[in-house]
C-alpha cells in the first residue's frame, strides 16, 4: 500500500484545527471579557466622578454679593494651587498665601473651591499605570499639606461652611 503524504498531511491539518479551535474560543472570549471589564471601569469612574461632582457644586453654594474675586481670577488660583500640590514636593507658602491671603471671604474660597473641581490625584506614570483618584481642593489639601499648615486651613474651611 502506497503512502500518501497529502492525505496525512490534511488528516494532521484537521486534527490540529479541531485541538486548536477551542482554545482560540477561549482566548477570544478571554479577551473581549478584558475589554468589557475595561470599559466598564471607566464608564464606572466616570459615573463616580460626576456625583461626586454634583455633590461639591450643592456643598458650595456661593453668594455672588460677597465675593472679592471673579471667575477668572478664581480659575487662576485653581490653576495656581494645582501646579502649587501637584508633581514631587508642595510649595506650602503658595499654597497658603493663596487660600488665606487672596480668599478673602467665605465666599471667595468657596468659589475657588467649586472652581477647583475634582482633580486626579496621584497620577504620576499616566498612562501606564492607571488612573489617580479624583479629589477636590480639601482632598489634595489633606494629601499635600502638614503641621500647623494643615491646620490653618482646616480652620479656614470650617469657618467658610466647607466640609473638609
Amino acid at each position: 500500500m502506497p503512502y500518501n503524504i497529502n492525505a496525512n498531511m490534511q488528516s494532521d491539518i484537521k486534527s490540529d484545527f479541531k485541538i486548536n479551535n477551542p482554545i482560540m474560543w477561549v482566548g477570544i472570549a478571554f479577551i473581549g471579557s478584558i475589554l468589557v471589564y475595561k470599559m466598564y471601569s471607566k464608564w464606572a469612574a466616570g459615573a463616580e466622578q460626576r456625583t461626586l461632582q454634583k455633590a461639591l457644586d450643592n456643598l458650595t453654594q456661593v453668594d455672588s454679593s460677597k465675593l472679592t474675586i471673579n471667575q477668572s481670577e478664581a480659575v487662576i488660583i485653581a490653576d495656581r494651587l494645582l501646579t502649587a500640590m501637584d508633581g514631587m514636593g508642595t510649595d506650602e507658602d503658595s499654597v497658603m498665601n493663596l487660600l488665606i491671603n487672596t480668599a478673602r471671604t467665605n465666599d471667595d474660597l468657596k468659589l475657588i473651591v467649586k472652581t477647583f473641581g475634582l482633580k486626579e490625584y496621584g497620577t504620576t506614570g499616566l498612562p501606564y499605570w492607571g488612573s489617580g483618584t479624583p479629589l477636590d481642593l480639601s482632598g489634595w489639601i489633606k494629601k499635600e499639606m502638614s503641621g500647623s499648615n494643615l491646620t490653618k486651613l482646616q480652620t479656614r474651611f470650617a469657618q467658610a461652611g466647607i466640609p473638609f
